[in-house]
């Protein structure tokens, strides 16, 4: 009897397990919206700097190279270049990708084909149009759910720089 109480218990404790590490699924991608009165840590303020290491693509083409790159900035038009295999990607903790207008609002980050991003923690899309009008932000994180495909654990930060 005592063996079949041990047995139940071990189960129960078990099952109490997984369940918790279902609950924390360590490979989701958590959305955040950037706005100017958000207060963000200050590693991630450091690289909404223009002092930032960066790697820059602009139209499918490398624009900017600095060593030791910490930071990446590419307009839609370049993610592909982004699933190169390069080695001056493994230092890389983020990636910024402007969507400019309506047009480029078909892209698709494939986070799966981010393999020489060894270090990545954060992607941030910048919208240089109203993308849903009126800065709807649960609009434009549903937009955003179905253009970065995967699975990590990485951040998605995105926010509106619209033209004054």
């Amino acid at each position: 009897m005592r063996f079949f109480i041990t047995k139940i218990v071990f189960f129960c404790f078990i099952g109490l397990g997984f369940n918790t590490l279902n609950a924390q699924n360590p490979n989701s991608v958590s959305y955040q919206f950037l706005s100017d009165a958000l207060i963000v840590n200050e590693n991630l303020n450091a690289f909404l700097l223009p002092q930032i290491s960066t790697i820059s693509y602009e139209n499918g083409s490398l624009a900017l190279s600095q060593r030791n790159a910490k930071k990446i900035f590419a307009d839609v038009a370049s993610i592909s270049n982004l699933y190169q295999q390069n080695n001056a990607f493994k230092d890389v903790v983020f990636i910024e990708i402007l969507v400019r207008n309506q047009n480029d609002n078909n892209f698709s980050l494939q986070l799966s084909q981010l393999q020489s991003f060894t270090q990545l923690e954060y992607v941030l899309v910048t919208y240089a149009y109203d993308i849903c009008s009126n800065n709807q932000v649960n609009c434009i994180e549903n937009n955003l759910r179905s253009k970065i495909v995967g699975d990590s654990s990485l951040t998605v930060l995105y926010r509106l720089d619209l033209p004054r």
